[in-house]
């Protein structure tokens, strides 16, 4: 076991290195936008700015490695609340570099000492079942509940997102080897259950996520 190893970040699809993981559940395991980011996803962001497209946003070139790449050597995380949570990670001894960005938090030092992660290990690809663990986020301008995994599925309304919540409870429930592998939907109940998106940051991870379907 090293401190190098990537590993998931408990209650989350997400995944960072042990390292990080140790500071951000010693600052309490804040809820997170987004944390570690595989190199095919960047590149896919760094070529939708690069090419105009609307929703995408400036990004690094991940094949330029002279740059910090945080994210892509997994040693960061965008917080879903910095106002409240920053102190907290800094505390527990991550770094917030860029003035500009008080939501990026990562690891202290030189990020270039950690290698860009292309793929998850073997382990976790298991885990994940050959896919990406579904997240659920809301859209804070209109309420909109979206499903984010390999795609991104907007429910229209409180009724379809309800029975998709219902559907893959019971067949969790029918499976239970898969409960590990298969990320029951939250109760829309309780707003507390969901990190609320701005229209940017939900574009961007519909971008990360490979589009609506």
């Amino acid at each position: 076991m090293s401190a190098r190893d990537i590993i998931r970040l408990p209650g989350t699809g997400m995944y960072a290195r042990r390292n990080f993981v140790t500071s951000w559940r010693a600052a309490g395991s804040p809820p997170l936008v987004s944390a570690g980011r595989l190199y095919l996803e960047q590149k896919r962001l760094f070529d939708g700015w690069r090419a105009g497209l609307p929703g995408f946003n400036p990004a690094d070139d991940p094949d330029d490695e002279t740059q910090r790449l945080a994210h892509v050597r997994f040693v960061a995380g965008d917080l879903a609340n910095p106002a409240r949570d920053a102190a907290a990670c800094e505390r527990a001894g991550l770094v917030r570099p860029y003035a500009y960005e008080p939501w990026h938090v990562e690891l202290p030092g030189d990020p270039r000492r950690f290698n860009l992660v292309r793929s998850l290990p073997t382990s976790e690809k298991r885990r994940r079942g050959g896919g990406m663990t579904a997240q659920y986020y809301r859209r804070a301008s209109d309420g909109k509940i979206g499903r984010f995994a390999d795609g991104v599925k907007v429910f229209g309304t409180q009724e379809d997102y309800q029975h998709h919540r219902f559907a893959v409870t019971e067949f969790v429930k029918k499976n239970p080897h898969l409960k590990g592998s298969i990320a029951v939907p939250p109760l829309d109940a309780d707003p507390k259950n969901f990190v609320n998106l701005s229209d940017h940051d939900w574009a961007l991870q519909i971008a990360v996520h490979g589009g609506v379907y």
